[in-house]
């Protein structure tokens, strides 16, 4: 099943100040639903963040339209901006990956590692998904 067309981005704001948000339609199977609702609670977010939504839907485009379906050949790279906005949200995730992954130079340093590490755990999981979900669809 291609999951990619069960989500869509929508472009919000004033000309000049737009930004896109992402959205599950509202024919997507429960499993991506239940994918995402996972990834917010993995990573402590109770309530959905627009962030996660983009970059479940970037993993999904990245497996889906680019064909890199191979985990290890992904290049994961931090957001160059934002990182402070996106810090406000995924504070507790700062703590985390400086405990796995050893404390930046700077704080800027710090949130950029962050923001690499969480990005780095929801790519992981919806490949995870998205080559289980392969796995069975050939198995019928």
């Amino acid at each position: 099943m291609k999951y990619k067309q069960y989500m869509e981005s929508r472009l919000f704001g004033e000309e000049g100040n737009r930004h896109s948000r992402y959205f599950t339609k509202d024919n997507a199977p429960q499993d991506l639903s239940d994918l995402i609702h996972d990834i917010h609670n993995e990573l402590g977010q109770g309530l959905p963040t627009d962030w996660v939504y983009e970059q479940v839907y970037d993993a999904i485009y990245s497996y889906e339209k680019d064909g890199v379906t191979d985990f290890d050949d992904l290049s994961i790279e931090s957001d160059i901006y934002n990182l402070f906005d996106w810090a406000r949200d995924f504070v507790d995730m700062i703590d985390e990956a400086s405990q796995e992954l050893g404390r930046g130079e700077d704080i800027h340093s710090e949130i950029a590692q962050a923001n690499w590490y969480c990005k780095d755990r929801i790519y992981r999981l919806v490949y995870e998904f998205l080559d289980k979900a392969e796995d069975e669809e050939e198995e019928s």
